[in-house]
Order: structure tokens, then C-alpha cells, then sequence
């Protein structure tokens, strides 16, 4: 039981590093460069929900690029 839900938890991970890292990495540079929001939303949501995406079609594909 512990074996599988690890393994599930393993597959998650390019989903979870576009969401937690890449999406307010992003963001920051966004914010330092003088962009405030996207489409009148502030930066964090749409980074992180873009990069989430990404990260899923990696996981779909099997590559970043």
C-alpha cells in the first residue's frame, strides 16, 4: 500500500515543481522586470496555474521540452 502511494506521489512530481517552484520563480522575474498582473490578476495564480499545466503535460509526455 505504502509502495503504491509513493510511486503515485513520484508521478506527481513534475505537477508539483511547475506549481511550487517554476510558477512564483516565474513570477518573481515577472515582478522584478515591472509587470504587476496578468490580465487583472496579480502574478502568483496564473504562474502558478500555467506551470501546474506545463508540469502535468511533462508528466503526459515524459519531457520538459
Amino acid at each position: 500500500m505504502f509502495e503504491k502511494l509513493f510511486t503515485g506521489f513520484l508521478g506527481l512530481i513534475p505537477v508539483i515543481f511547475g506549481i511550487a517552484f517554476m510558477g512564483p520563480v516565474v513570477a518573481a522575474l515577472l515582478a522584478e522586470v515591472g509587470i504587476q498582473d496578468i490580465f487583472g490578476v496579480g502574478l502568483m495564480a496564473p504562474c502558478m496555474a500555467f506551470f501546474g499545466a506545463w508540469g502535468a503535460i511533462a508528466k503526459w509526455k515524459g519531457r520538459w521540452i
